[in-house]
């Protein structure tokens, strides 16, 4: 048994090397389908694990607690109590926010206040520059960077704060609006709000409200993403007072996330075609060249099925020496993209996802595909009419 498969493997590898361009085109095809394949492979995981931190570790946490008939939780410390106990939470954390403006030498900008404990385990921004606050500190704030960039404003200079803290008919009257010199402390990036979101200490905004505790969300970080569903079922019937949302509920972020899914199958198929092709008519016109071949190993003895096997063995050795070629392709191209992302933006930045399985998957999908395409190749070689041959032969 090892013999015969010896003496299949010889022929194939005969018939691969007898003709150097079919065979140089075959393993460029393969090679080519491997490595744009693994870019795209780890271009698009480093895509999505990025867009799963930036939307959740660096926004709004894997669920979202917020009051069913609106406005804000008047006590948040249970809240935030009975949600850091739930299983499975990591840490609990309460926002409260109020409509403001940020401003400088008179040109003002509208933007959300968000109220934040900075000295808390999880934050829904990135600190891009210079500090967080300290607890109770009540002349600095984290300007985001969009806002930053749109006032000309750096991090150590004071800019002018406004917040409405009462209802917005009360604040246009003049009263119900704080107005405070503040010193930019640092700036917040965050592509899902934060870079253009105003954020103060959470104890100076609530005693600025009058509410102590108030909170307008709380956000829960769980040990295990795949997890909102379960915990988030446990926490709605907990706080029936309270709608609780998961982190795949986002429309934007779930909406990436198809996407992102939508084109790697799209790649799929592009490479699918680009590899099966080639593969299909060139192992096609080197069986019409090898008919006299194939039949003679036919007279010999060469079952159906054995010349089915020596083609197959022919598009998996062109296969594997491209998909080799492939990878050195990938992990230069790999390289590159890490010194030079494909995407930036706010912070949020799309590094390629350098592991194992991005190597092995396309290359197992380019093999088979190639073995697919060989199929119709193989089985016309084994259909050859051995005795009709050899007569146009003599």
């Amino acid at each position: 048994m090892f013999g015969r498969t010896r003496t299949l493997l010889s022929v194939a590898w005969r018939g691969a090397v007898a003709h150097r361009a079919s065979l140089v085109m075959l393993v460029l095809a393969a090679a080519a389908g491997v490595g744009f394949q693994i870019v795209n492979v780890a271009n698009l995981a480093g895509y999505q694990r990025a867009l799963v931190a930036e939307g959740i570790e660096h926004a709004l946490g894997d669920l979202r607690i917020s009051p069913r008939r609106g406005g804000r939780f008047a006590r948040a410390a249970p809240i935030v109590r009975a949600v850091a106990a739930a299983p499975g939470v990591r840490t609990a954390v309460a926002l409260t926010a109020a409509p403001g403006a940020v401003g400088k030498q008179g040109h003002i900008i509208g933007a959300a206040v968000v109220g934040v404990d900075m000295s808390g385990a999880a934050l829904p921004f990135r600190l891009a520059e210079g500090r967080l606050l300290e607890r109770g500190e009540r002349r600095g704030l984290v300007l985001g960077t969009a806002l930053a960039r749109r006032l000309g404003v750096r991090v150590g200079e004071h800019v002018s704060l406004r917040v409405v803290l009462t209802s917005a008919g009360a604040a246009i009257d003049g009263d119900g609006l704080l107005r405070a010199r503040m010193i930019v402390r640092g700036l917040a990036a965050g592509s899902f709000g934060a870079h253009d979101q105003i954020f103060v200490d959470r104890a100076f905004l609530c005693a600025e409200l009058g509410e102590p505790d108030a909170a307008s969300l709380v956000i829960a970080h769980l040990a295990h993403h795949e997890d909102a569903a379960t915990v988030g079922a446990a926490l709605a019937n907990a706080l029936p007072a309270a709608r609780v949302e998961r982190w795949n509920d986002e429309p934007y972020l779930k909406s990436s996330l198809a996407t992102a899914s939508a084109i790697g199958g799209v790649s799929r198929l592009m490479v699918a075609a680009a590899v099966g092709v080639p593969v299909a008519a060139l192992l096609f016109i080197q069986v019409l060249r090898r008919r006299r071949e194939l039949s003679l190993l036919g007279a010999l003895g060469f079952a159906r099925w054995e010349l089915v096997a020596i083609v197959m063995l022919q598009a998996l050795l062109v296969t594997l020496a491209g998909a080799v070629l492939g990878a050195l392709l990938g992990a230069g191209l790999i390289t590159y993209f890490q010194a030079h992302p494909l995407f930036q933006w706010e912070g949020f930045v799309v590094h390629p996802n350098f592991a194992l399985r991005t190597f092995i998957a396309p290359a197992l999908f380019v093999t088979i595909t190639a073995l697919l395409a060989a199929l119709y190749p193989a089985i016309t070689a084994a259909r050859t009419d051995t005795a009709r041959v050899l007569r146009e032969v003599n």
